[in-house]
């Protein structure tokens, strides 16, 4: 009973059953405080949870972990760490446990807390824990979310008898920290010692051939799907639909996406972006009808994707008629900035800069500094100097960076302004400002 009230956050009743159980005699029972605690927990009471984990006078392991997760869970990692610590000093050395140790780095992890995490990973090896593969697993995903891969490389080399979960942790590492070519040479390595990947494994996997728009090896993962089973899972079919579409292949993308079984809202929003990356508005407006006749209601990301694509396509009417409607009884999508910043993109695109600029002055928030570049770089395109002029000033009065003066140098310039160019860049030089070089990726 306790496990499934502590997943639905169900207080109340939690509260009933522990009054209840006190009244009956079972308040000292170890089993039940602990459960009651893990309630509280999973509610996010703590104060409750921690008076119920004190009042406990003989802890076992299941308790002292119950209470770490419960901090972890609420975000409270230094909490967490002094329970972890409480429990080394004063608890037998027996209640230590991998679970306790996992839990600890991966709260570690996530608050960026790479000083506490190393001092975990000292003790499990002190310890002798660093033998036990759950640990040795949790320390190489810390490091990798930390983004500290040579560590955990390392660790991964000191595994003797790795498991998915080792390979698996590394390979979403190195995707997340833009070595993706890593991770496909580990999942050929996981391949030829004769491990199954499992879903994340390809999950990860696909990602990385998203990230570098490879399209071979794409392909050869979906290949590797469909024989073993996993080409009807719908996270597989979104990563699938994400993949194609970066590598510009989307008949392949809308091809998979016509013969998912079950579609959730990342299907749709990713057929759509697509649609709209390749400049076809009409056939993302037909998809996007398409989802609201079937019943699925769009959400803030499926209004980034529309009105990107509109804009992309010079639909400037639809794309007003679509964010107007955002906020209706119908949408209940309350406009964001990245909004105001497709609306401003899809006006400046096909040159109304003096209503895109009306349309950002009225925005109900501050504009920042991404929407007036928006602006600013239109203004160049358009040869429109005076406009220019006013958005690079309330940029520079917003702590605008280099890129504006740059822009506005540039406009003047293609005004053949030269003068005011000039001062311009030695505005910029007397500021001590520099343009970030440019870069560009080429698959060979």
């Amino acid at each position: 009973m306790f496990p499934a009230l502590g997943r639905a956050g169900a207080l109340r009743e939690g509260k009933a059953v522990h009054g209840y159980c006190t009244r009956i005699g079972f308040s000292n029972d170890l089993v039940f405080e602990t459960g009651i605690l893990d309630v509280y927990a999973k509610s996010k009471c703590l104060i409750y949870a921690r008076r119920v984990f004190d009042s406990v006078s003989l802890k076992n392991e299941v308790t002292w972990s119950a209470m770490i997760g419960g901090y972890i869970e609420n975000e409270k990692v230094t909490e967490a760490g002094e329970v972890f610590v409480q429990m080394l000093v004063n608890a037998d050395v027996a209640m230590v446990t991998p679970v306790a140790i996992g839990l600890i780095l991966m709260g570690c992890a996530r608050f960026g807390d790479l000083n506490g995490g190393q001092c975990v990973h000292c003790y499990a090896v002190k310890a002798g824990f660093i033998l036990d593969l759950t640990v040795g697993n949790t320390i190489i995903s810390f490091y990798a979310k930390y983004g500290s891969l040579s560590d955990a490389f390392k660790q991964f080399g000191e595994i003797g008898l790795k498991d998915v979960v080792s390979y698996n942790s590394l390979i979403s590492g190195c995707v997340e920290n833009c070595r993706s070519e890593e991770s496909l040479c580990l999942f050929h390595d996981m391949k030829s010692s004769g491990m199954k990947p499992d879903i994340t494994t390809l999950l990860g996997v696909l990602t990385a051939c998203s990230h570098l728009a490879a399209l071979g090896h794409a392909s050869s993962c979906h290949g590797y799907c469909v024989v073993h089973g996993y080409a009807a899972n719908t996270r597989i079919c979104n990563a699938l639909m994400d993949v194609y579409t970066k590598c510009g292949k989307l008949d392949l993308a809308k091809r998979v996406f016509d013969t998912m079984q079950n579609r959730d809202i990342v299907s749709w929003n990713t057929v759509l972006f697509g649609f709209g990356i390749h400049g076809l508005g009409k056939e993302a407006l037909s998809l996007f009808n398409s989802m609201h006749d079937t019943g699925v209601y769009p959400d803030e990301v499926t209004f980034l994707a529309i009105l990107s694509a509109c804009g992309h396509s010079g639909l400037v009417d639809e794309g007003k008629q679509l964010f107007n409607s955002m906020s209706s009884g119908d949408y209940n999508v309350i406009p964001r900035i990245d909004h105001y910043i497709c609306m401003t993109d899809l006006l400046t695109r096909a040159g109304y800069l003096d209503e895109a600029y009306d349309f950002v002055n009225k925005m109900p928030f501050e504009p920042d500094i991404h929407v007036l570049g928006t602006l600013l770089s239109a203004c160049w395109t358009y040869n429109n100097v005076e406009l220019g002029e006013k958005v690079s000033k309330k940029m520079q009065s917003l702590g605008g960076t280099t890129e504006s003066l740059v822009v506005l140098s540039n406009t003047y310039s293609a005004a053949e302004r030269w003068e005011d160019a000039a001062n311009t860049r030695m505005t910029q030089k007397k500021r001590g400002l520099h343009k970030s070089p440019g870069f560009s990726w080429v698959d060979v």
